[in-house]
């Protein structure tokens, strides 16, 4: 019997190249006999940790969106892909943590990173644009504003 294969696409525009590869390897783990599940990101909705803490307290999040769904999932896995975001400078450490690891001492306090590329817009196929916003690390998390905000600028 195959494995249970659950796959995250974490591409925010349908049929793009993240979509497509997602799919391919879908396809593959299908003919070899596994069970394949996709998980369309973009079509879910969850917010970004708040720092409350409360998780460690309670054993859960408090946040009540579709990522409690997903980490039940990711729960039941056992393997990991570090995928490439962005423009492919950065690998994801992808793991799974059930609890906030303090942070290092020499990530405390506050640093400016300068402006980080959000996303591209493709609101006009004409006139593709990429999107930034101003970095800053607060006891070593980057909080990312919502897209929507004024913070994330043209």
């Amino acid at each position: 019997m195959g494995k249970k294969v659950l796959i995250l696409s974490s591409s925010p525009r349908k049929g793009g190249n993240s979509e497509t590869l997602a799919a391919a390897f879908a396809k593959g783990a299908l003919e070899a006999g596994n069970q394949v599940e996709t998980v369309y990101l973009r079509e879910k909705q969850y917010g970004f940790c708040k720092g409350c803490l409360a998780c460690q307290k309670l054993g859960h999040c408090v946040i009540k969106d579709d990522a409690v769904e997903i980490a039940a999932k990711i729960v039941r896995g056992q393997f990991y892909h570090q995928p490439c975001f962005g423009c492919r400078e950065f690998p994801a450490n992808f793991k799974l943590c059930e609890t906030i690891p303090p942070c290092p001492e020499e990530l405390k306090g506050e640093r400016e990173l300068g402006y980080i590329l959000y996303d591209m817009d493709y609101s006009d196929p004409k006139d593709i644009s990429p999107l930034f916003f101003r970095a800053t690390l607060h006891d070593g998390v980057l909080e990312v504003p919502p897209r929507d905000s004024e913070e994330v600028k043209g």
